[in-house]
């Protein structure tokens, strides 16, 4: 028994030192707010990170942002946003605010309209990330900041974001 006790402590160690990487979970301190950064792809990436939002956040609430583009490398038809599983999540998860943003923030407004958020929690889209980082770090630090982005909307804000803060590089990262 003491070999696979020590097997397990060797195994999990490693796991317990993992660090997520690029738009996986990322973890960053911008001005005392806690922001998590994912990438969402296709509607069962975006089910899995609200799923895993609601397992983490033991219900307290949670300010949430959205960058959706719909540029070459994202793919031009955004249509698979009405196929993300918005409705459970948002009657499971407690949000002070959503804000969207990118090239098609307002297709993503209009989702979380018709999914059943209140208008109280629905801030202006805005086109511009860098409005997005500014409001991230002028946020409530007692609320963790949670944002979701297509891949090249995550490319441009990490871009901003790493004006105010420093991160790692992509091809540091492990990607």
């Amino acid at each position: 028994m003491v070999g696979y006790i020590s097997f397990q402590k060797l195994a999990i160690a490693p796991i317990n030192n993992l660090e997520p990487v690029f738009g996986r979970g990322e973890s960053i301190d911008l001005n005392g707010v806690n922001l998590h950064l994912f990438l969402v792809k296709n509607p069962a990436g975006f089910d899995l990170v609200l799923t895993h939002i609601l397992k983490t956040s033991d219900s307290q609430d949670i300010n949430l942002g959205v960058a959706i583009n719909d540029n070459i490398a994202d793919g031009k038809d955004v249509s698979w946003l009405w196929d993300v599983s918005l409705e459970e999540f948002l009657k499971q998860q407690n949000i002070a605010n959503v804000y969207t943003a990118g090239k098609r923030a307002n297709d993503m407004l209009l989702r979380f309209e018709y999914a059943g958020l209140k208008d109280a929690n629905l801030e202006n889209s805005s086109y511009d990330l860098t409005d997005l980082v500014k409001t991230i770090s002028e946020s409530d630090k007692s609320k963790p900041f949670i944002v979701m982005c297509t891949y090249t909307a995550l490319l441009d804000f990490r871009s901003k974001l790493s004006k105010k803060v420093k991160l790692s590089k992509i091809s540091d990262a492990g990607n």
